[in-house]
């Protein structure tokens, strides 16, 4: 029976036919081992105690040579330095010669000119070297190698290690006056931006305050040792004719016998690279190298067993070694007796082999014919299952597991079917799911190139059709500012694996810009490995992310005022509080310095508002806003404000006098003027201009209110500010409303000015346009909801009668010195007799002492060891009911709403004015 080529049965005859072989091998092969271990055993212990003896003279020969090398390198750098010591110290010694004898009869400069050129043609070592001499500030005097670098500072020069080596000779000849300097300089004859290890020794001249050297490069006279270390390499010989050898780790040979030849590609019969073998050795700690090469003088190749040790300084190697033929001959009469007896061995083994061969065919080739049946039956099954429903029959095949085979494939053909319409379904549904989601989803290949989509993925591109993309690589519609970072992130992912957020622009055919985050996972396709992406739209998160960045910065705005307002009051109260008393101290004659005083006061009061204000936007707190009429309050504000500006900025006024009334804080308004009025004056104070006001009643309708949001038609006031400036483009146009945006150069704005203008104008129900055009200037038009005719803001100053005082007893508490001296003459005036203090612990020592001296507590909240909060609880525990007034100039502890609960009479906020002060004083005490 023939069997086809590839046929299982076939295999079967075959491998039974070989395991048979191999067993009869394996027999055979053992007994062949155990005799040939035998001799194998002496000969090698016979050999083994050759090679040892010869490893150990090779290694010493070697080791005696890389000795003597070493010791040659060891005096290179010695050398050197006395070389140049020695030199230097002439030239120091003619430079000196040659003041001595000049110094009256020529000028400092004549001088080291002299020096210069005495010693600008010396040279010594073969030619290569030459003097150089600097000035103490770096400059060069003298380079007789390169003269072009004469007269100029070289104090900034840094080798290529960093450091700088005109700076370490300056320091050396200040410190020790001479010395070595060692550092990396470029070499005549080599590129510029090559440096070489190079020593200098200097000698500070102080007559002529330079000092004079002269450098030698190392590897110069390092060529001249190697020279000699392989002069004596060439000469070594021993024992039986033995020789060194050396090369270079590039592989030039540097002695005897191949000597100048790069054999670094060099093989033996076997394919050893035995040049660079011994390279790889003498980089490590060196070794042993074994390698067939010819005798000298002979053709026939000869195994050679050599050591090999390596001078990395110089990138050497250097080696020896010997031939092994003689232990090759010592143990060629072994070697022919094992033969002899294996081939016996082995032709028994044959015999048996061949015997048992025969016995197993039979056997072997009736099991292949059942199994061919079997597996031809099994053939004609899948055949006709790949067309058609089939079922394949067990009862004509001969064996258990082919039977349990035919069950199994049966099974498989209907759970295939099954899976095949699962499938089916589930692609189905994950297409439906992946075009309803609202995330794009891409397949692209490692070029990035599109091979599948879904309908939001073709949107998110500015395409309309999945056809219109496939095949086309997805930088195609990404931003040009993205597309190296996407190439990048496709190569990472192919290499990764996948990628996380990468945050990347899409731009349409209209070059409207999309943020886009992607997260993409290398899946295996077919053929090819894909990459499977989820694409995001972050339009609105980025959206939502700058409106948190600015609330942020706001609420940081607030912070900040709160934490400053405290300090800023304490300030302004000695200020109101002193004026204040200086007001009332002039007599009725002082016309001027009164007013001058009434200024000082109109101003504080307007900074104490200001403050308040900060504070209560820091609090998040409402506002104060009443019925004002703002044409007294513009006008202020553009009396205060003429003062500051030049007369080169000419201001106009067209406030109506009928202008309506607004419901807002006086303090508000008068900041809106001052902040567009500053903006205008600040465009224009270049080349000065026309700064405008206008101030009127308007009417708007729902036209002129479009795109103003909440925004109702009706009753208006209109302030207008316009300058003749040089505009802004569009670009700045945009962003002047952004808190800490500025064009302005520093110390001439925060960016915080138009952004406060823009949120009181906002919060008050009203707008504010912008019309700017480049070279015709800017005009801001504010509209406020006008609520009808209103009061006039009330003056800041006014004149008022002091209250009667008293003889009562008062303690106040403040721990700024001014303050507290302030408040004591202020009440001391009326006929209080006041007790201050600065230290709230000593203050409550006092009132311990005396608690029925005193008819009334006058304490700041916030300081230092014990706030007034404490006190008052303390001096309420001593002696219940005292009348207390606390002052505070910003806390967060506590409001006026929580004192009462806390036992406090009244509660001030600073600055106090005197007015404030003395009819609080009067009340409590009334009590």
């Amino acid at each position: 029976m023939i069997f086809p080529a590839n046929s299982i049965a076939r295999k079967l005859l075959v491998t039974m036919s070989l395991v048979v072989a191999g067993l009869v091998l394996v027999l055979g092969g053992l007994e062949i081992v155990q005799e040939y271990g035998r001799y194998r055993h002496e000969v090698d212990a016979l050999w083994g105690q050759q090679v040892e003896a010869r490893k150990k003279q090779l290694e010493m020969q070697v080791s005696d040579v890389v000795s003597y090398i070493e010791f040659k390198k060891s005096q290179v750098r010695a050398k050197v330095q006395g070389s140049l010591e020695a030199r230097v110290r002439d030239a120091h010694g003619v430079a000196s010669h040659l003041y001595e004898i000049s110094k009256d009869s020529h000028s400092p400069k004549e001088l080291r000119r002299l020096v210069r050129e005495a010693l600008r043609k010396q040279r010594f070592n073969n030619g290569r070297g030459y003097f150089f001499i600097f000035a103490m500030d770096g400059t060069v005097l003298l380079h007789a190698a390169q003269p072009e670098l004469e007269q100029k500072n070289l104090l900034a020069l840094q080798d290529t290690q960093g450091a700088f080596v005109i700076r370490e000779m300056i320091e050396l000849a200040r410190s020790k006056g001479e010395g070595f300097v060692p550092y990396l300089w470029p070499k005549p004859g080599f590129p510029p931006d090559q440096e070489f290890e190079k020593i200098s020794f200097i000698k500070y001249l102080p007559q002529l305050d330079c000092f004079i050297g002269a450098g030698e490069y190392l590897d110069d006279t390092e060529a001249e040792v190697k020279a000699e270390v392989l002069e004596r390499i060439e000469k070594s010989r021993f024992g039986g004719g033995e020789y060194i050898f050396a090369g270079q780790w590039d592989g030039v040979s540097l002695a005897y016998p191949t000597k100048g030849r790069n054999m670094l590609g060099v093989t033996d019969a076997n394919g050893v690279k035995v040049v660079a073998e011994a390279i790889a050795l003498a980089r490590k700690e060196g070794g042993f190298l074994l390698y067939v090469m010819p005798k000298v003088g002979e053709e026939r190749n000869s195994l050679k067993l050599s050591y090999v040790r390596g001078v990395k300084d110089w990138q050497w190697y250097v080696g020896s070694g010997v031939y092994l033929d003689d232990l090759e001959a010592a143990s060629a009469g072994a070697r022919r007796e094992l033969r002899r007896e294996i081939a016996i061995i082995v032709g028994l083994s044959l015999l048996v082999m061949l015997a048992i061969f025969l016995a197993g065919l039979f056997v072997v080739r009736k099991t292949a014919g059942q199994i061919q049946h079997a597996f031809a039956a099994f053939e004609i099954f899948f055949d006709k299952a790949a067309r058609e429903k089939v079922e394949m029959q067990t009862s004509g095949l001969h064996f258990e597991e082919f039977r349990s085979l035919a069950k199994a494939a049966n099974q498989m053909l209907v759970e295939r079917r099954a899976m095949e319409e699962g499938l089916r379904k589930s692609e189905e549904k994950y297409r439906v799911l992946i075009d309803t989601t609202g995330t794009g989803f891409v397949k692209i290949d490692g070029e990035g190139r599109v091979l599948d989509a879904n309908q939001e993925y073709v949107r998110m591109t500015g395409h309309g059709d999945l056809a219109e993309i496939l095949g086309r690589r997805v930088t195609e519609w990404t931003a040009e500012h993205d597309l190296a970072k996407n190439r990048e992130a496709v190569q990472e992912c192919a290499r990764l694996g996948f990628i996380r957020h990468l945050q990347i622009d899409y731009v349409d055919g209209q070059g409207e810009l999309t943020p886009m985050e992607l997260n993409a996972t290398v899946v295996q396709g077919e053929g090819q490995p894909e990459i499977l992406t989820i694409c995001h739209d972050v339009s609105l998160r980025k959206q939502m992310e700058e409106q948190l960045r600015q609330a942020q910065k706001m609420e940081a705005i607030g912070t900040l005022a709160g934490g400053i307002a405290h300090d800023f009051n304490n300030i302004l109260a000695a200020i109101l509080g002193y004026a204040e008393m200086a007001a009332r101290s002039l007599p009725p004659e002082a016309g001027s310095a009164k007013a001058d005083i009434q200024q000082v006061l109109r101003a504080g009061l307007r900074a104490r508002d200001l403050v308040k204000q900060i504070l209560t936007f820091s609090r998040k707190s409402g506002e104060e806003r009443a019925p004002i009429s703002p044409r007294p309050i513009v006008k202020e504000a553009l009396k205060f404000l003429r003062a500051s500006i030049p007369a080169s900025v000419e201001i106009r006024e067209d406030i109506a006098s009928d202008c309506g009334a607004i419901l807002a804080d006086a303090t508000n308004i008068h900041q809106i003027v001052v902040n567009l009025c500053t903006n205008a004056f600040h465009a224009m104070e270049a080349a000065g201009g026309v700064l405008t006001v206008i101030m009127k009643n308007v009417e708007l309708d729902a036209g002129e209110l479009a795109g103003e949001g909440d925004l109702q038609p009706g009753a208006y006031v209109l302030f207008s500010v316009g300058d003749t400036g040089p505009g802004m483009t569009p670009e700045v146009l945009s962003r002047i409303f952004d808190p800490y945006f500025t064009t302005k150069s520093v110390g001439k704005g925060s960016g915080m000015g138009l952004a406060v203008v823009h949120g009181i104008v906002k919060n008050y129900g009203g707008m504010v346009q912008v019309d700017s055009t480049m070279g015709s200037g800017t005009v801001f038009r504010v509209y406020l909801p006008r609520i009808g005719s209103g009061a006039d803001a009330p003056e800041s100053v006014q004149e008022w009668a002091l209250p009667s005082g008293g003889q009562e007893r008062i303690l106040f508490v403040d721990d700024e010195t001014s303050i507290a001296e302030m408040g004591k003459a202020m009440l001391s005036g009326l006929g209080y007799r006041v007790t201050a203090r600065t230290n709230p612990l000593e203050a409550l020592e006092e009132f311990r002492r005396q608690p029925g001296d005193f008819d009334l507590l006058i304490t700041d909240q916030t300081m230092p060891k014990l706030s007034g909060l404490q006190l008052v609880q303390e001096v309420h525990d001593i002696r219940p009911g005292l009348p207390v007034i606390l002052c505070t100039g910003y806390s967060a502890a506590i409001e006026e709403e929580s004192a009462a609960a806390q036992g406090i009479n009244y509660f001030l906020m600073k600055p106090l004015t005197m007015r404030m002060l003395t009819e609080t004083v009067r009340k409590a005490l009334g009590q």
